[in-house]
């Protein structure tokens, strides 16, 4: 049991922290896909949904191996969720179509976990892949999981998915001071996209975001330059 999944255990009602362990050790020892499914389909009915309560040790715990990333808002069967997908990923040899079906079969909740909880599991080109195509997901809450004050984009993603993700974040008028190491990528392709986005909105008189003109403002004399 790694320390994430000993952090989640603690945290598990008496009652169901067997059950709990029990899961993880068949997933971290040449589990077959039907566990994987059903270990996964059975943590709401096992270990309820009450909040994940985080000591300030443990925060900086996670931050440390994550980039900066910590859970915020979740729920324990969330991170029950992650720590059994965690201990299948580390433990053993497996199919991908085993997790690609799992993520076509995962309700919006799980996608939301697993997206966010990204950071924690192994780093792998399959998981850029997904969270790149969940981008272009039309589920609004999915998106941001994967947009939003999550450090994988931004050193995992491509410049043009990267670029693709912002300007959606801008079209959905979603808070741009969330998205992780923005500033730090902005690059004069995205600055050209942003800029059209705006003269685009202009032209059809419609408001702009004041967080996207207030990201700009400092891009002011290019944005001048593009529209020549």
């Amino acid at each position: 049991m790694d320390w994430f999944a000993q952090m989640v255990h603690a945290q598990c009602p008496q009652e169901t922290q067997a059950w709990f362990t029990t899961q993880l050790e068949q997933l971290s020892h040449a589990a077959t896909e039907p566990v994987l499914y059903h270990a996964i389909s059975l943590v709401g009915r096992n270990v309820g949904k009450q909040l994940l309560h985080l000591s300030a040790q443990q925060q900086h715990c996670i931050a440390t191996h994550t980039n900066g990333w910590v859970p915020t808002d979740w729920r324990l069967l969330d991170a029950a969720r992650l720590a059994l997908l965690k201990a299948f990923l580390q433990g053993q040899t497996y199919q991908l179509n085993w997790l690609e079906t799992l993520l076509a079969t995962a309700d919006t909740a799980e996608l939301i976990c697993f997206y966010q909880g990204l950071p924690l599991l192994p780093q792998t080109d399959f998981w850029t892949q997904q969270a790149t195509q969940a981008c272009r997901s039309n589920m609004s809450t999915v998106f941001a999981a994967v947009a939003l004050h999550n450090p994988y984009p931004v050193t995992h993603f491509s410049d043009i998915a990267w670029q693709q993700m912002v300007l959606k974040s801008a079209h959905m008028t979603l808070p741009l001071s969330a998205i992780n190491g923005l500033e730090a990528r902005v690059d004069e392709t995205l600055l050209r996209l942003l800029w059209a986005y705006v003269r685009e909105r202009h032209s059809a008189k419609r408001a702009v975001s004041p967080e996207l003109q207030a990201f700009l403002t400092p891009y002011q004399t290019r944005g001048k330059h593009e529209n020549h």
